[in-house]
């Protein structure tokens, strides 16, 4: 999410609330909702920061690797340059020829290249050193998001449970406000009367008739 897009919502929010006929319990779940998300915007900040931080630290951790690798090589290459000087002076020895000047020369460039190659491990050591830095913040980094995504889990489980525990309790007491039996009740009130209106009224409807049949005969 973005802050834009909070307070975007925060504004329907206040919309809704003044313009929208609700109950109170309605409007103190917008209002809480509201209070959320205004308070939910400093850590979508601070998450951004620590994002572009972490990008950061990945471009670093990448240039230092390749820093060293290329490190690597120039060593290899200053090596393989020793040893091909290395090649001439063993067979200018074995030859015993008279050029001990170029000999000479060879061993100096030998050891200016030893000391090249010192002053590229002193600077591979000192890249080790800053890419193991950096790797290590990358990595308290991750550790860090990973523990404040954990508690704001946690956070919104809470507010989950609670609010269906009150959901529950609003329940309960709505079905204790309920007259016990009220839909057997009700049931029972129906048959009575349809028994009443299909059975009784027909019955003495044929007792009435019955009496007046019987006086007619008497009379007769």
């Amino acid at each position: 999410h973005k802050v834009e897009d909070i307070n975007t919502e925060i504004a329907k929010l206040q919309k809704t609330q003044e313009t929208t006929s609700m109950s109170l319990s309605e409007e103190k779940k917008i209002i809480k909702e509201m209070e959320a998300l205004q308070a939910s915007k400093k850590l979508v900040a601070d998450l951004k920061s620590k994002e572009t931080d972490f990008e950061d630290i990945r471009e670093q951790r990448k240039s230092l690797g390749a820093k060293i690798s290329l490190k690597d090589k120039e060593i290899d290459e200053v090596q393989a340059s020793i040893d091909k000087k290395m090649e001439k002076i063993n067979a200018l020895s074995k030859k015993e020829t008279k050029k001990r000047d170029e000999i000479k020369e060879l061993f100096d460039k030998r050891d200016s290249l030893r000391k090249q190659m010192n002053e590229l491990f002193g600077k591979k050591d000192a890249a080790r050193a800053t890419y193991r830095e950096k790797n290590n913040s990358w990595y308290n980094y991750k550790r860090a998001i990973a523990a404040q995504k954990k508690l704001e889990y946690e956070e919104e489980k809470k507010r989950r449970d609670e609010e269906m525990e009150a959901w529950r309790k609003a329940k309960e007491e709505e079905e204790a406000k309920k007259i016990p039996y009220e839909e057997e009740q009700a049931l029972c009130d129906y048959l009575a009367d349809y028994l009443s209106r299909a059975y009784l009224t027909d019955k003495d409807a044929e007792a009435k008739k019955a009496a007046e049949e019987a006086e007619a005969k008497k009379a007769a």
